[in-house]
């Protein structure tokens, strides 16, 4: 499959194709003044309705809470384990995978971080040493912002700064690459680390899987009025946004294996509200939960799938890990305090409008 560069000729040129009309009114134009329909039913496999009772046109921040802590990968270290060996054969089907970005599992699992007493131990590691963790995160990782928090809590302390301003995976890593940043660790998508070549990403590597999310391809709903959508017209074409999971499962996708097109992040928004048949946007959840409810679109059959959000180190902590280790053990225990906790409970200031931010770029 032959992917063309995204310069802004080959992007007008995708645009011209894909809508079959001139972008530069589209460019002028906000889909969000549309009235937004009231939603009805579960989103792909997540068992719970990202949009609350009496909501019309905002994402719950508790129930994407809930989803995030529902899809855990960290419930004990053998399904962490599993969870890392599936992605990692996941990046090498799709010929992205950089081994030098790849912890070794004796560093990923160097202590038994679900036991109690490492548990205990960590905490007082990093209580006596009063060291602090720059963690960089997307908004829309509630769960994982949560036990950050909830680390401070226990720790009685802010030893967790973290930096949520992002909406999704490849803003984090351009974070490194164009305003050289460094982080201690990060909590982000698989692909975007991978398919980036900056060497300044060579300090960071993969250690395990935290939880999933769903992603599909969305596309117009049959005309017809109970038409099937197993009878809509195969895709030929699907606006992907480039160095992402999203890219990742393109590569991967049987239905979607020829199809895809590299946008930007906000096109494929803005796109959205003018798809035709045999035409889609791939995006991942809650924003595919928000384009669904806003343009009455479907979900592709075959095209849903998880993609996991993972815990990445800086290399730094690989000459002196207990303080690498401290940091997994008191994540693992926070998370679990999270899983008993119905409500996310505050958050820092700005972090809603962040969210809101990342659920809609156009708004």
């Amino acid at each position: 499959m032959h992917l063309q560069p995204l310069t802004p000729k080959t992007r007008r040129q995708i645009f011209a194709d894909f809508a079959g009309q001139a972008t530069t009114a589209l460019l002028s134009w906000n889909p969000l003044s549309a009235p937004i329909s009231k939603p009805a039913g579960t989103l792909l496999k997540w068992s719970i309705n990202l949009f609350e009772p009496g909501q019309t046109n905002e994402i719950s921040l508790e129930a994407k809470y809930r989803a995030d802590l529902k899809s855990t990968q960290i419930r004990s270290a053998a399904f962490a384990k599993s969870g890392r060996d599936k992605v990692l054969e996941d990046f090498e089907d799709a010929r992205i995978l950089r081994f030098s970005r790849v912890a070794d599992s004796t560093f990923a699992f160097g202590a038994d971080y679900w036991h109690h007493g490492v548990q205990r131990d960590s905490l007082q590691t990093l209580r006596r040493q009063g060291v602090t963790f720059r963690v960089c995160l997307a908004s829309p990782s509630i769960a994982a912002m949560r036990a950050l928090l909830e680390m401070n809590k226990l720790l009685e302390y802010p030893a967790m700064n973290p930096s949520f301003e992002f909406s999704y995976g490849l803003e984090q890593v351009q974070s490194i690459t164009k305003k050289g940043q460094e982080w201690d660790f990060l909590i982000l998508a698989d692909a975007p680390l991978y398919f980036e070549r900056s060497k300044d990403l060579d300090q960071y590597q993969y250690e395990w899987p935290i939880y999933t999310e769903g992603q599909c391809a969305l596309t117009k709903a049959p005309d017809k009025r109970g038409t099937s959508t197993l009878n809509l017209r195969p895709i030929q074409q699907a606006l992907v946004v480039g160095e992402t999971t999203l890219h990742l499962q393109e590569r991967l996708s049987a239905q979607l294996g020829a199809s895809g097109m590299l946008a930007e992040y906000s096109d494929v928004f803005r796109e959205a509200e003018f798809l035709e048949p045999g035409k889609a946007v791939m995006m991942w959840e809650p924003s595919a939960a928000f384009l669904r409810n806003l343009h009455k679109l479907v979900t592709v059959p075959g095209t849903a799938f998880q993609s996991t959000l993972s815990l990445y180190s800086h290399k730094k902590y690989n000459a002196d890990p207990a303080l690498a280790h401290a940091f997994k053990a008191l994540f693992i225990q926070a998370w679990d305090k999270c899983q008993k906790t119905e409500t996310p409970g505050p958050f820092p200031l700005g972090y809603e409008e962040h969210f809101k931010r990342a659920l809609n770029p156009l708004n």
